[in-house]
């Protein structure tokens, strides 16, 4: 005898339960589902400081690394040196030393301290943001750690050579540019935070900046000849890792202009273009 399959299909009750009581990503499986429609799992693994103190180390170490890590970066990074290296030349002034003429320091020394602190401070900046707000992706926030790695060193290393910036910025000044300077006994005695304050004052960044601009303005055929012989590969060696770093010194060196006559600081070669703007217009 055969037996009669019944063939209602009503579900029960506690079917009914279950299924409402199941999980999103398992109740939205049915015909015509696909994965886009099932919720990833989610990650349960925690912040983890150790992984978060290699990622600092990775920052802190990072310009030296990223320096030796390919020809381009290290043909980029000396023309970067020579273009400090030539700025700090033109700018400076010799000095006397137990009777003998020696080079000097140059006003703009200190002023890459500010160059300095405000790179380093964007940096830990970005990467604190970055770790706050990635603070449900822990992946995230310690990745987030490079910044701030990098971003230390950076104010670490404009803070510990500070001293030796000052002292270079100041020693080939006038009387009167050195009178108008604001420095404590703190920062003469080679005090490292001391002296990051006194090249970050106000007052001392006008002098140093408005001496640079003027020593600048007076060398500018150097600096043209300098980026002439540094785009024709004199300098560098030439070759192919260095195509994109010439490329723009080229750039920079074409567009220079040339100072206007009786120009010594930065104010008044601003004034000096907007009032040929308005003879132009």
């Amino acid at each position: 005898m055969i037996n009669r399959v019944g063939l209602n299909t009503q579900p029960l009750k506690s079917d009914l339960h279950s299924v409402k009581n199941a999980p999103k990503h398992l109740s939205k499986v049915g015909f015509g589902s696909t994965d886009e429609d099932m919720e990833p799992p989610v990650n349960n693994r925690k912040f983890n400081i150790k992984n978060a103190g290699s990622q600092f180390w990775k920052g802190l170490v990072s310009p030296i690394v990223n320096m030796v890590s390919s020809p381009t970066n290290m043909a980029i990074g000396a023309v970067v040196g020579l273009g400090i290296r030539k700025l700090l030349q033109v700018t400076s002034k010799e000095i006397t030393k137990d009777g003998i003429k020696v080079a000097g320091g140059s006003p703009l020394a200190p002023l890459f301290v500010a160059a300095g602190l405000a790179y380093g401070g964007s940096q830990i900046a970005i990467g604190t943001f970055n770790a706050v707000k990635n603070k449900k992706n822990p992946e995230k926030a310690e990745e987030a750690f490079y910044d701030i790695g990098q971003g230390a060193g950076a104010v670490g290393t404009t803070v510990f050579a500070s001293p030796k910036l000052l002292k270079l910025g100041t020693e080939t000044l006038t009387a009167e540019q050195t009178s108008l300077l604001s420095v404590s006994k703190g920062a003469e005695a080679g005090n490292p935070l001391a002296a990051t304050s006194a090249c970050l004052n106000p007052k001392n960044l006008k002098v140093f900046g408005n001496e640079s601009f003027k020593r600048i303005s007076d060398n500018l055929p150097a600096l043209k000849e300098f980026t002439v012989q540094l785009t024709r590969g004199g300098l560098l060696g030439g070759g192919a890792a260095t195509t994109a770093a010439e490329d723009t010194i080229r750039e920079i060196s074409t567009s220079i202009p040339d100072a206007p006559s009786g120009v010594n600081d930065i104010s008044s070669y601003l004034n000096v273009d907007t009032k040929t703007t308005k003879e132009e217009d």
